[in-house]
């Protein structure tokens, strides 16, 4: 293989932040890859899934490491699991006084959840009772809380991912820019932060919706890739994080196998080009074992499952009698748009409750006001309308013109052709995919602003950098602005949400039944159905 940039220990913090970002992503993933091994011998997820499982990840790590050479105690990866622990159990508290109101949650993702922690296995029982959406759509994230759900018995506390992922992209995120900043601690924080308070992170907070993950993994995967390209040690390990990581992505939603396929393939190219023969075959037998496990062992439900019984992996989205999620979820103002069209109208967009129509701002002033329908739409779940927050018509498209600047003048003809290469890729399932519009559909965007900022503020031409840490500025701003109103609103909504069945009793009977029944027995209260 070619000149690589060198080791990661030698750059200690980076080298063992890395280490415990990979190792909180593998506990993550055992989970979800033991409980789904588990539904293959038809047993259920237990008690003891959240357990067992990582501290097999423990162990097959500690084993992966010493083959890299590394000398990590075990006490020093004992103490990373019982941190593991700690910060669930944690978020697991503060998520339990927050209710989680959102649609999607309420109509079949906490569903999801309880049938799995009541004993479905979504391998071999495919019931007409249970949600169509639950039964034809990726579950990783579902497995990972109805394992905390088997122990605590309260729905609300399991929904942690959605506040764990930013913790790790936290950590993984300061170790990266660390890395390639050469030990610039104060921007590397800064970069971190950005990298963790993503507007449709913030958003979806109490949540148990699954697009903030997905942005998160796809960012980590990204990460892991290039330290796999550009830094020696490690070797064993990087690539053991990456099975866990490349698995448990294809398994948050259809689009993660997407994004998945083509990241893995730029990889797969970029290697062809700059390391040997010998080590492109073992990688690509690697990388071909690698799907077979994590679709179609791993994900044998939805994947093969939808394929046996509805024609197509994806379904209900794409096949035969597909169903059409899109028209009444996007803005009138326009629905049936053009995709480059829509994406510029909802940027554009006034951000309001006021203007669910997605209209154009009348004027200048007009762009940046900040009403409490502003406050109120970008406390939900799935913000239609400038997703990345009030200041994102800034900052958003300047992001893309400096990084393409920076590529142009990049040095190392390794890290030009690899970072070409992924943007075309990435562009390209973007668009195959369609509906970016949609910023919660493309989460992981926010990392370039995140990342070409960051680097202009390192810069030896002092206008860059002076620009870089203005715009780094602004996106410190417009990620912050909306923290207190959203978690304000949050809280009021979930008071509703108590009120209405801690103290009224009264469930009515719609689309969110399932979820709320569910929760009036957690408390073994007697419920009324109102229609």
């Amino acid at each position: 293989m070619k000149k690589k940039w060198g080791n990661l220990k030698n750059n200690k913090l980076s080298y063992y932040m890395i280490i415990i970002s990979f190792m909180f992503l593998i506990f993550i993933g055992s989970i979800f890859i033991g409980n789904s091994i588990l539904f293959i011998f038809k047993l259920s997820i237990n008690r003891l899934s959240i357990i067992i499982f990582p501290i097999i990840g423990l162990g097959l790590s500690k084993f992966i490491l010493d083959k890299d050479g590394e000398k990590i105690k075990w006490r020093y990866m004992i103490a990373i699991l019982i941190s593991f622990y700690i910060i669930i159990i944690i978020l697991g508290i503060i998520n339990n006084f927050v209710w989680d109101s959102s649609y999607d949650s309420l109509s079949y993702h906490q569903e999801g959840v309880i049938r799995l922690k009541n004993g479905w296995n979504p391998f071999f029982d495919q019931c007409g009772d249970i949600d169509k959406w639950v039964r034809h759509y990726t579950k990783a994230p579902w497995i990972f809380a109805a394992s905390i759900y088997t122990i605590t018995g309260k729905i609300e506390t399991a929904k942690v991912l959605n506040m764990l992922l930013p913790i790790i992209i936290f950590l993984l995120g300061f170790a990266f820019f660390y890395l390639v900043t050469n030990k610039k601690r104060i921007i590397s924080l800064i970069g971190a932060l950005l990298l963790a308070i993503n507007p449709v992170n913030v958003s979806q907070m109490f949540t148990y919706y699954v697009d903030a993950s997905l942005g998160i993994y796809i960012i980590i995967l990204i990460i892991n890739l290039f330290l796999i390209l550009f830094y020696e040690d490690l070797f064993y390990f990087k690539y053991f994080s990456l099975v866990n990581i490349a698995t448990f992505l294809v398994n948050i939603k259809f689009t993660g196998l997407a994004y998945a396929g083509v990241i893995l393939a730029i990889f797969l190219i970029c290697n062809f080009i700059y390391s040997s023969k010998s080590y492109n075959i073992k990688l690509l037998l690697f990388l071909l074992i690698s799907f077979i496990f994590s679709v179609m062992i791993i994900g044998f439900n939805p994947y093969i499952t939808n394929t046996l019984n509805n024609g197509h992996p994806l379904y209900p989205l794409s096949g035969k009698n597909k169903i059409d999620i899109m028209i009444n979820n996007t803005p009138e103002e326009f629905r049936y748009d053009g995709e480059f069209k829509k994406a510029y109208k909802a940027l554009i967009a006034t951000p309001s409750v006021d203007n669910k129509a997605g209209r154009a701002p009348k004027n200048i002033s007009e762009i940046f006001e900040i009403k409490e329908g502003t406050r109120t739409i970008y406390a939900a779940a799935d913000t239609r309308l400038r997703g990345f927050g009030i200041y994102s018509i800034i900052f958003l498209p300047l992001s893309f013109l400096f990084l393409i600047y920076f590529i142009l003048i990049c040095k190392d003809k390794k890290l030009k052709v690899c970072s070409i290469l992924l943007l075309l890729g990435l562009a390209f399932v973007i668009m195959y995919c369609g509906d970016f519009w949609w910023a919660r559909y493309i989460s992981f965007i926010w990392a370039i602003p995140v990342l070409t900022y960051v680097f202009m503020t390192i810069s030896k031409n002092k206008f860059i950098k002076s620009i870089g840490w203005l715009l780094l500025l602004i996106m410190l701003i417009n990620s912050t602005i909306m923290i207190p109103s959203t978690l304000k609103i949050k809280r009021k909504l979930s008071n509703k949400l108590k009120q209405e069945i801690l103290v009224d009793k009264e469930i009515q009977n719609d689309e969110f039944k399932f979820s709320k029944v569910n929760k009036a027995k957690e408390f073994n209260l007697t419920y009324k159905i109102v229609d």
